[in-house]
């Protein structure tokens, strides 16, 4: 009995299914691609381009091995850093954001 409901459900869905107007599927055009031998033309263009670019560069100045000269400095501590990073305790340390609660009091 409730299978023959749901039976008469689907049915009913089908049927109202089976009316329906369904629009013709367009198809889509083929968009016109570049041959791929240009991609490769235009990266060749491109790398030349950078080695003429690359190569004007390094003749505008250059300097002859016997002219180069070192310099050394002994005294400055070696840090192996970029920076000279100052220690501090924990005791002495303040937040970047400290300012932001000292207008709230």
């Amino acid at each position: 009995m409730e299978e023959d409901k749901i039976e008469a459900f689907f049915r009913g869905m089908k049927k109202s299914d089976e009316q329906l107007v369904i629009p013709p599927f367009v198809k889509q055009k083929k968009t016109r691609r570049l041959p791929s031998f240009l991609y490769a033309a235009a990266a060749v263009v491109t790398a030349l381009v950078v080695v003429v670019y690359l190569v004007r560069q390094g003749s505008v100045e250059r300097v002859q091995p016997g002219e180069v000269i070192i310099l050394v400095y002994q005294d400055a501590p070696r840090t192996h850093s970029l920076m000279d990073v100052q220690e501090q305790s924990l005791s002495d340390w303040e937040s970047p954001t400290d300012y932001l609660s000292e207008d709230l009091e």
